[in-house]
């Protein structure tokens, strides 16, 4: 998942429909802190190989049509294993320069797709309706989820259905400003196949 993490001003970091016809260009603060920060790693204890398993997402105060202050009371936690659901707009589809939500030519997402997926963190309002982030884009990827076997991979999701909706309350309790946009019910998980396991009819 590809995730933006500045609070200066990008055209990438707003959903908006209507532009201003002229604004100034936004000056970028150095001192402003990062809007993600790294959460937990997983590590795989064979090859010593690293993920991060979970990044902070912190909230800002609103300033007209740029992001204001980070508000380091305002956190949210996404993590590996998470089914995040989103309300698709008319707007995410209008065609842009180059930042549409969705590619222009894409019609249908099969099933199992592997998709890279762009968010930001909404501002105070949306963090205190329990809508904490923002979708802001959406591509298809060029490999499969065979690709993502491994135990950093497919493997940091719950094996089971049952601990998938388990794990994904305690995210909503935990979360508050992400209670709106995570799925408890219609969960993710990955289930190895034992082996010698077959298929009958």
């Amino acid at each position: 998942m590809a995730m933006l993490g500045s609070c200066a001003s990008s055209p990438l970091c707003r959903l908006s429909r209507k532009k201003p016809a002229k604004t100034a260009k936004a000056v970028r603060d150095d001192n402003a802190k990062e809007l993600f920060e790294n959460g937990e790693w997983a590590r795989d204890d064979i090859t010593t190989e690293r993920v991060g398993q979970s990044v902070l997402m912190y909230s800002f105060v609103k300033d007209g049509l740029s992001r204001g202050e980070r508000l380091d009371e305002c956190v949210s936690v996404v993590a590996a294993g998470q089914t995040i659901r989103v309300r698709l707009q008319e707007f995410m589809y209008e065609e842009k320069k180059g930042d549409n939500v969705f590619p222009t030519d894409l019609e249908v997402i099969p099933a199992f797709s592997v998709i890279e997926i762009m968010i930001s963190p909404a501002n105070q309002g949306g963090y205190e309706q329990g809508y904490g982030l923002q979708l802001v884009r959406v591509r298809p990827c060029e490999f499969t989820l065979y690709s993502m076997l491994g135990p950093l991979g497919l493997g940091l999701l719950p094996s089971t259905y049952e601990a998938s909706v388990a794990r994904a309350e305690e995210w909503a309790t935990h979360n508050p400003g992400l209670k709106r946009v995570l799925e408890t019910k219609n969960t993710g998980f990955f289930g190895r196949v034992t082996l010698g396991s077959y298929l009958i009819k």
